[in-house]
Parts: structure tokens; C-alpha cells; sequence
């Protein structure tokens, strides 16, 4: 066939296919006189059928009877109408046959009142928008597919825009939270209240500079109106005196509800077995840490009145070597807890880990091999011994979250811009 009537023929079938369609939606301006009492559906469906002249497929599981007076209307709204009295939906085939069916994705006819959509997630995973819309009555319609973050709905047209409508609303961008810290060494500062004259209240009503303090599981845990910077300003005096040591001053920036991390340990490698009575030295180790190591994880919460407040997690661990065991391993002193505050945008957190005036006591036992475990005069060849070593030390740690408002330069997630005063063996070394 030459090429040119080929070409011809196919611009005609294309024209045809679009004649035919516009003549499919042409029927939908048909008018139709609706006046019905108490008719059967499937009789209502038959007189708009006889009056488009056009067919009209239904699902059999569709029945009841219909009231409506609508007089001469257009047949598409004649269909919206019943759509919305009998809980249904409609649709238009290519060739002009109009479908009414419920969604029901194991119905006959579910295929033609439906389109395939995928709804793209821009702010948020997939996961996440399917556990907001856990309770939503359409998200049966739709598939997450975590390869691309969207979700893949096969639905009616009005239950696609409506879930993704929904979508729109629960998938915005995150809010994000800068948290400034500061890590103090105030082991020798004389003033624990850092010179500040504080106003100790109970409640949050209070709009001058208030503390308040919680006793955890070996540490004091308080927070302030009063900011971070204006703390430090307080204790300068003690710096200059070399009483207070700054041991870093990092800034963790995270998305809402989600944890950021600041780790400054130093690793130690230790024999994860000992024998006592056994010369040759174990071959099992593992990894101990002793430092300091902060995890928060701060939430947005808007109140009725609008105002922001910051509901944070806190999570500060304090560890340190306190002395050595067998084979010199260390002996490591820890602090931790794990608390749930709700602050002020800008209010600092306190969290202080008091271990002034600590003993701890390590025993050691010296053997003879082989004569140590002769019975009666094995006790001869043991000889244990005792010391008592002690440590007076003060961490203090100010968490200080704030919101980033919209146009605020935001530091790069989780990089900390780290002071340290004085670096030596014994002291935490930062990790990558």
C-alpha cells in the first residue's frame, strides 16, 4: 500500500475515534424529563435509556426505589443526582454506553466507572500518609508503592479527588527544629545557679525567667525561659576564672519527630571474657564507650491560640571512667534518662549529671597459678586487695530547640560547630 493513502487511512480512523467520543459525551447534554415516586431503579434506568436513546448498563446488586422531581434536566445531571441517592457512581464507555455501579472492586461493572491514578507524596514517605489516613474511608482504593513514594488508586473519579484532596492536606513539609547545645564542665564553677537570681515557679504561665527541676535516675533535669546564650553570658565570669570549661558547643537540626544525635565518646577496647586462674590473656573483646551523648527528637505542637510550643524528648547520657579492673579494663560510671518536656519555642533544657563526692571501690585478686588451687593451703597463694578511687565531676548540658521559621538559613543537618577548651587521653573525643 503506498505510503500516502496509509497515511490518510490512519488520519482517518483518528478522526472517527474522535468523532465517536464526542458524540459518547454528546448524549450527556441530552434532556430528560425526571419525575419519579417511588419508582425501582431498574425502571428509572430504562426510561433514561428510552429517553437519550442511548444504553444503560447497571449493576444487578444496585436496588430500592427512587424519588426525585427534577423536571427537564440534562442527563448527566439526572445521573449525578441518582448517584448521590443510591450511593453510586457513573461512567461513560468510548461507544456511549453509560455504566452505573457501586464501588465495589469485585463488581462486574467497577472497571468502567474507575481510572487508574497514581497520587505523588512530595513532603513525606507513603508510609506515613497511609498511617494519617488510617481511618479514611477510600484508602482501600489505594496502594503504596514505596519505590517511587505514591500512591496507586483505582477508584471512581470522584473518590481519586477526593483521597487525593486528603492526601494534599496531610502531606505538607515537615516543620524543622534547630537545637543549640552546650556541654559545661562546671565541676569547679562555686555558684550551681549560675549566678542567675531565678524565679522558681510551678506553672507555665509565668513570663518572667523561671526554673523548674525533675530528680531522674541520678540527674537534674530543669528547664528556663531564660535562653542558652544568656546562661553562658552569666558564667562568664567563671570562665575567665578557668572554673567553667565549654566542652562543645554543637547545633543538631532535624525534621518534626524525627531524632538527632551528638556523640563525643572515646572507645575502648576491652576482653569481653576473663578467666580468673588463667595466665594467657583473653582472646574475646569488645568496644565500651565513656563520653557524653545527647538524642533528641523535638515535635511541633500549635495550640488553640496558635501559639508553637516544642514537645522534645531528651535522651542525655554521661559516662566516664572511674578507675580499672582485671587487664586494665576501664570501669565506667554511667548517667542516663530519658524524659519528655514541653517547651516554650527558645526555653532551654537543663540536664545535669551530679557525681561530686563518689566512691568506688575496685577489688582485685592476685593468684598462684596451680598452687592457689591446692585445697586447704590454696588460700595461701591468693592474696585480694582493694582500692578505693574517687572522682568529683559536674556535667551540665543546655538544650536550647527552636523552630526554624520559613526563609531561615538552616545550618546543615546534624553538623556541629564544636569549641573544645582542652583535649587530652582522658577526655571525650567527638565522633564521625
Amino acid at each position: 500500500m503506498p505510503k500516502g493513502i496509509s497515511t490518510l487511512i490512519f488520519v482517518l480512523v483518528i478522526l472517527t475515534a474522535i468523532a465517536s467520543v464526542a458524540s459518547a459525551e454528546g448524549v450527556l447534554d441530552t434532556k430528560v424529563m425526571i419525575n419519579y415516586q417511588n419508582k425501582p431503579f431498574a425502571e428509572v434506568m430504562t426510561d433514561l435509556a428510552t429517553q437519550a436513546k442511548t444504553l444503560v448498563k447497571f449493576d444487578p446488586a444496585i436496588s430500592g426505589s427512587i424519588t426525585l422531581d427534577l423536571g427537564e434536566t440534562t442527563l448527566s445531571n439526572a445521573f449525578n443526582q441518582i448517584a448521590v441517592i443510591t450511593e453510586t457512581y457513573w461512567g461513560l464507555t468510548p461507544d456511549g454506553v453509560i455504566v452505573v455501579a457501586p464501588p465495589n472492586p469485585k463488581g462486574p461493572y467497577f472497571k468502567d466507572i474507575s481510572e487508574v491514578r497514581t497520587i505523588k507524596v512530595n513532603h513525606i514517605t507513603v508510609d506515613e500518609v497511609v498511617k494519617a489516613l488510617a481511618d479514611h474511608p477510600y484508602l482501600g482504593f489505594a496502594k503504596p508503592v514505596q519505590s517511587i513514594n505514591s500512591l496507586s488508586v483505582i477508584a471512581p473519579p470522584a473518590i481519586i479527588a477526593r483521597l487525593e484532596a486528603d492526601v494534599r492536606r496531610v502531606d505538607v513539609p515537615k516543620p524543622m527544629t534547630k537545637t543549640k547545645v552546650a556541654v559545661l564542665d562546671t565541676s569547679r564553677v562555686k555558684d550551681k545557679r549560675f549566678n542567675i537570681d531565678w524565679e522558681y515557679t510551678t506553672g507555665l504561665e509565668s513570663t518572667g525567667p523561671t526554673v523548674r527541676t525533675i530528680q531522674l535516675a541520678g540527674m537534674d533535669l530543669g528547664y528556663t525561659s531564660i535562653g542558652a546564650q544568656k546562661i553562658l553570658m552569666s558564667l562568664k565570669n567563671s570562665y575567665s576564672k578557668d572554673e567553667l570549661k565549654i566542652m562543645a558547643q554543637p547545633e543538631l537540626v532535624a525534621r518534626d519527630n524525627e531524632e538527632a544525635t551528638l556523640s563525643f565518646v572515646k572507645r575502648y577496647t576491652v576482653p569481653s571474657a576473663i578467666f580468673y586462674g588463667v595466665t594467657t590473656p583473653p582472646a574475646q573483646f569488645k568496644e565500651i564507650e565513656a563520653g557524653i551523648k545527647l538524642k533528641v527528637r523535638p515535635r511541633v505542637i500549635v495550640g488553640e491560640d496558635g501559639e508553637k510550643w516544642i514537645l522534645i524528648t531528651i535522651e542525655p547520657n554521661v559516662s566516664e571512667v572511674v578507675g580499672t579492673g582485671p587487664y586494665g579494663v576501664p570501669v565506667v560510671n554511667l548517667r542516663e534518662i530519658s524524659s519528655t518536656l514541653l517547651v516554650r519555642n527558645g526555653e532551654t533544657i537543663i540536664a545535669a549529671a551530679s557525681v561530686s563526692d563518689l566512691g568506688y571501690e575496685i577489688k582485685t585478686v592476685t593468684k598462684v597459678p596451680i598452687l592457689s588451687e591446692i585445697p586447704l593451703i590454696g588460700k595461701l597463694f591468693i592474696w585480694p586487695s582493694k582500692r578505693r578511687e574517687a572522682r568529683n565531676q559536674e556535667i551540665t548540658i543546655l538544650i536550647t530547640p527552636k523552630i526554624l521559621e520559613a526563609g531561615e538559613k538552616e545550618p546543615e543537618v546534624e553538623k556541629a560547630k564544636v569549641i573544645i577548651e582542652e583535649r587530652t587521653p582522658e577526655k571525650a573525643q567527638p565522633t564521625n
